[in-house]
């Protein structure tokens, strides 16, 4: 990764102060685009994160394979190595977006949708997080291998570890404010904060909290990372719920459209088809669990199909009587061109189809069979000499006169 020439000498050199055990803050939001003042810091510092995040990986991947039940630690493991492989490949592609500063409005725009938007890095089903949130949970994830393992560079600083433990609670509680809060996640926080006030009160007479700090702080890891997966669920939930009520208001207006050709198809086609037209009303409202909304999306996909069939089956003979009104036109022309139109024969076939194409409602079956006629018949006469009008150059001999008649009789008598 390219190295910002802002970049820290402790960043530079591959030390990593505490700063670095935390992701940085992210700049701006969705729909705000950062400046680059505010790029080229948070840049710098996700860098050196990445770094030390990886070095730090590495170190716990070692003490766990070198721990009595190795296999305690692998699903998180893998999982915090995940974690770090997504944000790096993410922060890669801001970082070709960036272009090294260049980067114009646009780009910056684009660099925030890459901070805030959705990670589609393979993290396992329901773990669909941001740049910003995978960072997180790559924090607490660590800080819980850190604890378990006895890892921790400041596990001999009680007070700074209680005070990162309270911290932790509160970023909790506030992932867990608003309508969608959950009574039984409100109830383990709480259960959590009595524990951190127990060893707080117990730290300050100068008992050893070691052990129970250190389970606390597992315990309080796990939670943030439940909570930042139940967040982003959620906010996928919502997002799945517009989508389906969009869904739904186009299939209604769709619907009204597919009915309407529906009527003019059996006001101008004689036998027309008999299709149901779907009615996505019957499916009810949009369902709030994940589990019912799912399978609503998959009954609004069959109506979705379902209107298909109905619009093409009923667009399909009013096409063909188009084509056939064009096709016979065509053909008349063609009549036209070779000074054959008012032949009888061909005339009388003309009149008679689009008698039957212009006519509500019009039998197709006729229609097909009078212009499949016409066509042969324009054919036919193509393959005829034209009829051979009269020269003005050549004038046909005038008529003797009646004395000329009779001079012609006397002499031949």
């Amino acid at each position: 990764m390219t190295q910002p020439e802002s970049m820290t000498p402790a960043a530079a050199s591959g030390t990593a102060g505490p700063a670095a055990d935390l992701a940085p803050a992210a700049p701006g939001r969705i729909g705000v685009t950062p400046s680059f003042d505010e790029l080229l810091p948070y840049l710098d510092a996700v860098g050196t994160w990445l770094a030390h995040r990886k070095d730090e990986l590495d170190r716990l991947d070692a003490a766990a394979l070198r721990s009595a039940d190795p296999q305690a630690y692998t699903s998180d493991v893998v999982l915090a190595m995940s974690l770090w492989q997504a944000a790096g490949d993410r922060t890669q592609a801001i970082l070709a977006v960036w272009d090294s500063g260049r980067a114009d409005r646009a780009g910056r725009d684009r660099i925030a949708q890459l901070i805030w938007g959705r990670l589609d890095a393979g993290l396992g089903a329901g773990l669909a997080v941001s740049f910003v949130e995978a960072c997180r949970l790559s924090d607490a994830l660590t800080g819980q291998l850190r604890a378990r393992l006895a890892l921790d560079p400041a596990a001999a600083e009680a007070p700074e570890r209680l005070a990162a433990v309270r911290a932790e609670l509160e970023r909790c509680r506030e992932m867990d404010a608003g309508p969608a809060a959950d009574p039984a996640m409100r109830a383990r926080l709480d259960r959590l904060g009595t524990r951190l006030a127990e060893l707080t009160r117990r730290a300050g007479m100068g008992a050893d909290i070691t052990g129970p700090l250190r389970e606390l702080e597992g315990e309080a890891a796990v939670a943030e990372r439940d909570l930042i997966v139940a967040v982003a669920g959620l906010r996928n939930l919502a997002r799945d719920r517009e989508r389906a009520r969009e869904l739904v208001n186009g299939l209604l207006e769709r619907g009204q459209s597919v009915r309407e050709l529906a009527r003019r198809c059996a006001d101008r086609i004689v036998a027309p088809p008999r299709l149901a037209v779907p009615d996505v009303s019957a499916l009810g409202p949009v369902p709030e669990d994940r589990a019912q909304l799912t399978a609503y999306l998959g009954r609004l996909d069959q109506v979705r199909r379902a209107m298909d069939l109905a619009e093409a089956t009923y667009a399909a003979p009013l096409a063909e009587r188009n084509e056939l009104r064009g096709r016979i036109d065509g053909y008349r022309a063609m009549a036209v061109s070779q000074g054959r139109a008012e032949d009888p024969a061909l005339s009388g076939a003309y009149q008679a189809a689009r008698a039957v194409l212009w006519t509500a409602p019009c039998d197709l079956s006729v229609a097909r069979q009078l212009v499949s006629g016409y066509q042969s018949l324009v054919r036919a006469s193509a393959e005829q000499p034209s009829p051979e009008e009269p020269s003005p150059e050549q004038p046909s001999p005038e008529e003797p006169s009646p004395e000329q008649r009779g001079a012609e009789t006397r002499g031949s008598g």
